[in-house]
């Protein structure tokens, strides 16, 4: 058999049956299950059993509320093989059914310090084994993370539609999907994963529509989010050596027919919004 192993994994433990994924089941309408959602007051008080004192101090100091609200995701698009309803969207003619630039933007996060920043492709590499034996082979492939550098002085990538599927640049190439592993699922160059699609939400509590389009698959579109160091937190990595937040999709179903590794819990939850570029506001 032949599969592969992402260099940066970074642990073993069985995310699948963890106590994350016991407390924060998947909706049917694309959030978490918000009641059972952990507190960070609540992750630091279980520091005692750590460091008593410690835990002490910090239960002391103001920390910020969630900040993600429990929404109903609609899609925007009729299907996953048309452009209609992303931000950008070109009129369609019989010869073309694309968008022009667009971006992705983290939105109404539980750290609203990272709200705005973008995401951006980085290249990871992965070695081709055969059985349990590597063949010599590396491949690589592009992830979306989070870049930290949210100035527009240093360059940033764009991403258009072209027929219902979502590439990088302005040749829309390559495309991208959510993998389909639902411990990683990472917006990839890797083939054969979800399509992406945009959504609207919808206050779950008043009713009301959310501003912009909203990044996700499946219905699903609240992302995980955790801070990477190159180095330290990951194997190894093909780029500039800077630190980032990687973002996967909660809620996907299990896919019995890939390999699925296991990743640390995601330390904060929000959404990736979908917006044109350049933007109208002047933002």
């Amino acid at each position: 058999m032949i599969h592969t192993e992402e260099k940066q994994i970074r642990g073993f433990e069985d995310v699948g049956n963890s106590k994350f994924f016991q407390a924060h089941k998947p909706t049917s309408h694309g959030g978490l299950s918000k009641p059972q959602r952990a507190h960070p007051q609540e992750s630091i008080l279980n520091m005692k059993s750590i460091n008593p004192f410690l835990a002490v101090l910090l239960s002391l100091s103001p920390l910020p509320g969630l900040c993600v609200p429990d929404i109903t995701a609609i899609p925007l698009s009729p299907s996953t093989t048309t452009c209609s309803g992303w931000p950008q969207a070109l009129p369609r003619t019989p010869d073309s059914d694309s968008t022009s630039y667009i971006r992705f933007v983290v939105a109404h996060s539980d750290d609203p310090g990272i709200d705005g920043l973008v995401l951006q492709p980085r290249n990871f590499s992965r070695t081709t084994y055969s059985g349990s034996f590597p063949n010599g082979t590396t491949a690589v492939n592009t992830n979306l993370v989070v870049d930290l550098l949210k100035s527009n002085r240093y360059a940033k990538s764009v991403y258009r539609c072209n027929d219902g599927l979502v590439g990088i640049g302005a040749s829309y190439d390559p495309p991208i999907w959510v993998y389909r592993d639902r411990l990683d699922a990472q917006v990839t160059t890797r083939e054969g994963g979800y399509p992406l699609q945009p959504y609207k939400h919808v206050d779950a509590s008043t009713g009301q529509e959310m501003e912009g389009a909203f990044l996700g698959a499946l219905n699903q579109t609240t992302w995980g989010f955790n801070y990477v160091r190159p180095g330290v937190d990951e194997c190894q990595v093909n780029g500039d050596g800077t630190a980032y937040f990687e973002a996967r999709l909660q809620g996907l179903p299990l896919d019995e027919s890939i390999e699925h590794f296991a990743n640390n819990s995601p330390q904060f939850f929000g959404f990736i919004q979908a917006k044109d570029w350049p933007p109208a506001d002047g933002e």
